[in-house]
């Protein structure tokens, strides 16, 4: 498991941030896997991070401090630290809002395309069948909307 896969959801954007901020104000390499830093945050925090034993790694901030919690600040320290870690992250994000936004405009176009065949439809059926329609949907509305007051529908069934 990674340094950053230690991290919390919270933590590794958080750090993400910090790094991308400059927060990183120093560091130096103690060993081969240590490293020591001074990250901004609401103060100067002391980090030292570990890469071969990363609930080893350190950090004086209310929320790591003495406990093996991969925070903020050992985040951000870990990805100025490693460039190609960091430029690999954003090129995943960028991939991801790249992705996203064609979903959106599938999704876009999707409901473009039903809302047109929904009115056609509409239009196609007489005053009666439209009335009949109306009629079932509003009671499958009531239905639902009464089922649910009387049981929990996402409770597992015990028989």
């Amino acid at each position: 498991m990674s340094f950053l896969d230690l991290a919390s959801y919270n933590s590794f954007y958080r750090g993400l941030e910090y790094c991308q901020a400059g927060c990183v104000i120093s560091f130096e390499k103690v060993s081969d896997t240590i490293y020591r830093g001074i990250v901004k945050g609401t103060k100067n925090y002391e980090v030292e991070i570990d890469i071969a034993h990363p609930r080893k790694s350190k950090c004086n901030c209310p929320f790591a401090d003495g406990k093996q919690i991969i925070c903020k600040h050992k985040v951000a320290l870990y990805l100025t630290i490693f460039p190609e870690e960091l430029k690999r992250i954003e090129e995943e994000q960028l991939q991801y809002e790249l992705e996203m936004e064609e979903r959106e405009k599938k999704f876009e176009q999707d409901m473009k395309e039903r809302k047109i065949k929904i009115k056609k439809y509409v239009e196609s059926l007489s005053k009666e069948e439209l009335q009949k329609q109306l009629i079932n949907r509003m009671i499958n509305d009531q239905y639902d909307d009464v089922r649910s007051q009387y049981f929990d529908d996402d409770e597992e069934e015990w028989y």
